[in-house]
């Protein structure tokens, strides 16, 4: 039934959820089963990170998949709102939302910057480090260090069964 022409991207990702739970499946076995990338499942998967109104916006068609994955690099749920909202009202297009998303971070992270009072300085160290995990674990990865040289390792996952997935890579 996944294959079916008419599933709006919400139903195509509860239901590739719903294997990958049933089945005991990784990403990267559903994947091949269903004829799909791995990156695309995850995508999908991660519109289920949405809140609720907005999953329903995509499921109606209102906004589209491309709208919904600019949106989920919001963290925060009303800025998110405030997007899907903006996009509904004005019918702007996916490469206008990730303009305005990026002018909203870029805000953000001036006045984090004032306050923090930091000198941005790029460590290719850390960002190769970053890199390799990415390309070993296969999700995202942030590697922050602190000025004493401490630091600590963020590994996203977007589901229970990513996080399984995730485990097994590491162990």
């Amino acid at each position: 039934n996944i294959q079916r022409q008419d599933l709006n991207p919400i139903e195509e990702a509860e239901a590739f959820q719903q294997l990958i739970r049933e089945f005991h499946l990784t990403q990267e076995d559903l994947s091949r089963k269903v004829g799909k990338e791995r990156s695309s499942i995850t995508n999908s998967l991660r519109l289920l990170k949405l809140p609720k109104s907005i999953q329903e916006e995509v499921a109606k068609g209102t906004i589209s998949m491309g709208h919904a994955r600019a949106i989920l690099s919001l963290d925060n749920e009303a800025e998110q709102q405030e997007v899907c909202g903006k996009i509904i009202k004005n019918g702007i297009s996916v490469r206008e939302t990730e303009a305005l998303i990026k002018k909203m971070k870029e805000n953000v992270s001036r006045e984090t910057l004032k306050v923090e009072e930091k000198n941005p300085v790029v460590d290719i160290a850390l960002e190769s480090c970053a890199e390799k995990l990415m390309q070993s674990l296969g999700t995202k990865v942030k590697i922050n260090r602190t000025a004493k040289g401490a630091g600590k390792i963020e590994i996203e996952f977007y589901s229970q069964e990513d996080l399984d997935r995730i485990m097994e890579r590491v162990r």
